[in-house]
């Protein structure tokens, strides 16, 4: 190619790289692609087609039976017509009237027609009628004769879908009842299952179901229905709204269909939750109750068992149980069917209705009933206590058998999930603790039988639980979260399958079950042997700790923030004035874990500085003086206040002051157990609980110990009638505790909610919740935090308020006298010696109070070691003080636990000197 310059200039053509070639297997592909669309295109073709035929077929059709000719055809052809083309006709646009002509000319032939094609054709109508106009003809036009019509296909295919489409406008009372009386003419004794598919589908209709009731269309048995749920609401819907003979057994069918439910399928529905209602349930008690019926079909426990099956709602299940607690004749009916209980029955799932509701009933009767009241026999609202006492007998051994023995397969595979045995006895577990918590009080169970919650098999006792302690211990201390533990049941658990998975891979052993059971039911476990574990613990970690060891104290990382504090001989020191006892102690031992370690206190008094060497009783006195000064004497300080038994509790309070002194307190008494030194305090309940296991789980009955006044008023608002309750003019809300001039609002618009007979169990446990969580947020919270600060937080999962109480104070039990005796030292004495004979003598002859002031005087804490004078360290010893100078009064080393006794040699002299000594208040300066 030439330019205009006259040089070649080359072209230059992009060809791709495309293979210009092509396969057979693309021309197959090609090909086949082409017939697909080639026979796409004749199906649309075809639609296009037959939309065309049927439209022009439906507008042929529309103008003939609109024409003269087709109104003048016979009942033979009508009835040709109607069975060709059925419901269409509908679609084509005949008047009302003129189809109204027709069934009445086809009424006589059809009626006699043989064959099953000229009721299908009718019935084809009927589910296609929009309202019951034409419901009488269409019926009347049936064939009835047994051989051509049946019952549950006019059921299935006309019936109810006709009903589902005149809704909600319903049926007349003329139609409904001329479909009745065809219903009833179909009713035999051999056969009417159709009856339950009817009443089951139907839709509550108050003519129908008028008819219903007056033709008495029901089945003889309610045993094979499928939807439980609709059938139970149309007959309650019945019950409700249509007039009734109420001598009729229409209440068995309600029981019978309540007997048969599937439970798990089972909804409420707007006119079945009837059955809830208190009116329904003590109709329904009374029916089951008569002599004729109790040993019928209709057993009243498993009826009122599946009804609390089925209310999902809390609220409602308790009302339920309020009736049921004040039925005296159905607590009879549960007692005995207990008693019949099968001893072999271990199983949660395979136990009867009755422990099912007696389970159910302890569990609500204990959140309001007082102690006295489980011990009444004569109110008709009580639950009998041999109720109580053989349900607690039956929860025992299944808990047991469950923790301990388990399933044959109880073993953890690392490819599943850890299986909880205790998961399937949540509640079990709970009421247990909770009426062993009662007895720990009012002694239900346990004044006959001392071992009534132990178990005192060998095979169990004998396992050595320590060396599994340790290593689950050293799990917790690994994961140990900063502070409070807010769930420390799921935390326990949750490090107790982490043992079990990591070094017990998954073979749950006797020590690790009996460690679960040490963990989720310790009242299994005898008290004194779970003090033992307490006190294991907590010599383990003060070696952990290097508190046993001096050398440890000499290394100033271990001081941290505290490392100006002066040490002596090991010991952390602090000069404690006598006016000034809980400032000081605060200033010099309010850091971290300082308390743990043992401390060296010198007293100033009045008189300048008390001398004495502390081998530990000085220490002692200092922390019960502590104690003395922070809970009880110093009114000035009131952090602390009292119930009407005078136990204490924190007061509500926010300021960051007081806060700082309860949660110092908190690791007073942590210091005391750590030290084993018990010390004259009693908590209220509540506060206890709330300690060990949270404020989440506090309870109504826990109200008690908070103010009793208070809880007795709320329990006899639960005993009112309506009236009374409305009479009260109460609301949901309540004073403020922190600020007594606010009004806080109990619920969501609680000022404007009145409380009656249906919300005043709701009405109590909101204001309860309230009361309690004021409380205990953030007063008792900062004491735990100080209280955990020494003693970790999870350690107390072993004991219930009544055991912690005891750990803390001994649980003011009786000095026993003998056994101090039996575990004393003499020097300078024999045992027969006069003075150790009068002194014996006066000591059994004192008061409790006085037997007391002596053990304050001789150890400085006025109760007995948990586990007796055997456990006193060092023992008990008495030292002749001399016979010459038989003026001087008998003195103390509470260091050493000794008592300075002169040689009196006469009984009156001895008591005389004595009881002085102990009641002057003299301390280490008099000796």
């Amino acid at each position: 190619m030439l330019n205009f310059g006259g040089q070649t200039r080359r072209r230059v053509v992009n060809l791709g790289t495309r293979n210009r070639s092509t396969s057979k297997k693309d021309i197959l592909q090609r090909a086949e692609q082409e017939r697909k669309l080639r026979a796409e295109d004749r199906k649309r073709e075809e639609a296009v087609r037959a939309i065309q035929r049927s439209f022009r077929k439906r507008l042929d059709l529309k103008r003939f039976f609109n024409s003269p000719t087709y109104q003048n055809l016979n009942a033979r052809q009508n009835l040709s017509q109607v069975i060709v083309f059925r419901s269409r006709l509908l679609d084509y646009g005949i008047p009302e009237a003129r189809l109204s002509d027709i069934l009445s000319s086809i009424k006589e032939y059809s009626q006699s027609f043989e064959g099953t094609v000229g009721n299908s054709a009718l019935i084809d109508l009927l589910k296609h009628y929009q309202n019951d106009d034409l419901l009488s003809q269409t019926l009347q036009a049936l064939n009835l004769d047994k051989q051509y019509f049946s019952i549950n296909k006019f059921i299935e295919d006309g019936i109810i879908p006709f009903l589902i489409n005149i809704k909600p406008n319903g049926l007349s009372s003329d139609n409904a009842n001329v479909l009745c009386q065809l219903l009833y003419s179909q009713r035999t004794k051999n056969s009417d299952s159709w009856l339950i598919n009817f009443l089951q589908t139907i839709e509550p209709d108050y003519n129908l179901f008028q008819c219903v009731v007056n033709y008495h269309l029901f089945p003889e048995r309610f045993q094979t229905f499928t939807n439980g749920s609709n059938l139970l609401n149309n007959l309650c819907f019945i019950d409700y709204n249509i007039p009734h003979d109420t001598s009729k057994p229409f209440a068995s069918m309600i029981l019978e269909v309540l007997l048969n439910l599937n439970e798990s399928e089972f909804q409420f529905m707007p006119y079945s939750e009837h059955i809830v209602d208190k009116t329904f349930i003590e109709r329904i008690l009374k029916f089951t109750t008569q002599k004729e019926t109790t040993s019928s079909s209709y057993p009243p426990v498993k009826i009122v068992d599946i009804i609390l099956k089925i209310s999902k709602n809390t609220e409602v299940k308790n009302n339920i149980l309020m009736i049921l607690l004040a039925k005296q004749s159905f607590n009879t009916l549960l007692y005995e069917g207990l008693l019949k209980l099968d001893q072999g029955i271990n199983n949660v799932k395979d136990m009867p209705a009755e422990y099912r509701i007696t389970r159910e009933l302890t569990r609500l009767y204990l959140q309001f009933a007082t102690d006295a009241d489980l011990l009444s026999q004569t109110h008709t609202s009580y639950l009998p206590l041999p109720l109580v006492k053989l349900l607690t007998h039956i929860l025992k051994e299944i808990t047991f058998n469950t923790l301990w023995n388990g399933r044959s397969n109880d073993t953890f595979s690392k490819k599943e999930p850890t299986v909880d045995p205790s998961l399937e006895i949540k509640d079990e577990l709970s009421l247990l603790t909770q009426l062993y918590l009662r007895d720990s009080r009012g002694h239900f169970f346990s004044a006959e039988d001392k071992n009534f919650w132990c178990v005192t098999e060998n095979s169990f006792i004998d396992v050595n639980l320590y060396p599994i302690l340790i290593q689950y211990e050293e799990l917790f201390q690994k994961e140990m979260n900063i502070g409070i533990i807010s769930d420390i049941y799921e935390k326990r658990n949750d490090i107790l399958n982490k043992l079990l998975k990591e070094k017990y891979h998954g073979i749950m052993s006797r020590p690790f079950r009996k460690l679960s059971i040490l963990i989720k039911s310790p009242f299994f476990i005898p008290f004194n042997q779970r003090v033992d574990y307490f006190y294991f613990l907590i010599e383990t970690d003060r070696h952990a700790m290097g508190y046993d060891n001096i050398m440890n104290w000499l290394t100033p990382d271990t001081f941290g923030e505290t490392a100006s504090m002066p040490i002596v001989g090991g010991r952390r020191s602090a000069t404690i004035s006598r006016e000034h006892v809980l400032e000081d102690a605060m200033d010099a031992y309010n850091y971290g874990s300082d308390l743990k370690a043992k401390l060296s206190v010198t007293f100033v008094n009045e008189f300048g500085r008390e001398e004495g060497i502390d081998g530990g009783g000085v220490t002692k006195e200092f922390l019960t003086s502590v104690i003395e000064e922070g809970f009880k004497n110093d009114s000035n300080l009131n952090f602390f206040t009292t119930n009407e038994m005078h136990e204490l509790f924190p007061k509500a309070t926010t300021t960051f002051e007081s806060l700082k002194v309860i949660m110092f307190l908190g690791k007073i008494v942590g210091k005391c157990l750590y030290d084993h030194i018990l010390v004259d305090l009693t908590f209220a309940n509540f506060f206890l609980k709330t300690l060990l296991i949270g404020v989440d789980h506090l309870t109504i009955d826990d109200l008690r110990s908070f103010d009793s006044t208070l809880y007795d008023n709320l329990i006899q608002l639960l005993n009112m009638s309506d009236e009374e309750l409305i009479a009260l003019d109460l609301t949901f809300e309540t004073m403020n505790m922190f600020y007594p001039d606010r009004i806080i609002e109990l619920i969501p618009h609680g000022s404007e909610i009145k409380v009656n007979k249906q919300n005043v169990l709701q009405y109590v446990w909101k204001l309860s919740q309230y009361k309690l969580r004021s409380i205990a947020k953030p007063a008792s919270y900062k004491f735990l935090e100080g209280l955990s600060s020494i003693i970790p937080q999870h350690w107390f999962g072993m004991f219930n308020t009544v055991d912690f109480q005891m750990l803390i104070s001994g649980g003011h039990k009786p000095i026993d006298i003998n056994d101090l005796k039996n575990n004393t030292e003499y020097g300078g004495f024999e045992r027969n010696n006069p003075t150790i004979k009068y002194f014996w003598e006066v000591l059994e002859e004192f008061s409790d109070t006085e037997k007391r002031e002596f053990l304050r005087f001789v150890t400085s804490v006025p109760q007995a070691p948990l586990k007796g004078f055997s456990a006193l360290e060092p023992k008990f010893g008495i030292r002749n003080g001399g016979e010459d100078e038989l003026d001087r009064l008998p003195t103390a080393s509470t260091c050493v636990n000794l008592l300075k006794l002169p040689d009196y040699m006469n009984k009156a002299l001895l008591r005389q000197k004595l009881l002085y000594a102990i009641t002057s208040g003299a301390r280490f300066d008099l000796s």
